[in-house]
């Protein structure tokens, strides 16, 4: 993996992922740049399973790093959102439905999409990401598509032409 980490918390955060056995997707343009697209992006998105067990450990993890959300933990916890983000020095938007809608009347499930996961390893910092399928990060990039995710997905529909 090509990308370079501007701050420890966000080194930390994803070690906590791991450790803490956080069932997530790695989604959005860092992603993509897992998969070799030669794009730039500054925040995080993820998605995770939307389990009261997982959400708990999410929110465990971003107060331990001060991180705040942007949604109240019992709206979080009884599913009443199915997007929130945490916030300080750093952004992470989170994800946690059940399944994505997509614009050509598609779903993404995320328990599905997890077991197709590709488990990529960070040589410099040891970090583990689960990252999606490449065609599941294209559903996921369909979800609410904006113009820079039109052009992520041509890039990732080339690179999984070139898979074949």
């Amino acid at each position: 993996m090509q990308n370079d980490f501007g701050q420890d918390k966000e080194i930390k955060f994803f070690e906590l992922l791991s450790a803490k056995k956080v069932r997530y997707l790695l989604i959005g343009r860092q992603a993509c740049i897992i998969y070799g697209l030669p794009v730039n992006t500054f925040d995080y998105d993820i998605a995770v399973d939307n389990t009261s067990e997982n959400l708990m450990k999410v929110l465990e993890i971003a107060k331990d790093l001060d991180l705040k959300p942007s949604k109240s933990k019992d709206d979080i916890l009884n599913k009443r959102v199915a997007l929130f983000n945490l916030q300080n020095d750093i952004k992470i938007d989170v994800f946690c439905a059940k399944r994505y809608g997509t614009t050509n009347n598609k779903f993404v499930v995320f328990s599905e999409a997890f077991e197709r996961r590709k488990i990529v390893k960070d040589k410099k910092y040891g970090l583990v990401f689960y990252v999606p399928a490449i065609d599941d990060l294209i559903m996921f990039k369909k979800i609410n598509p904006r113009e820079k995710d039109f052009e992520d997905i041509k890039m990732l529909e080339s690179i999984k032409g070139k898979k074949k």
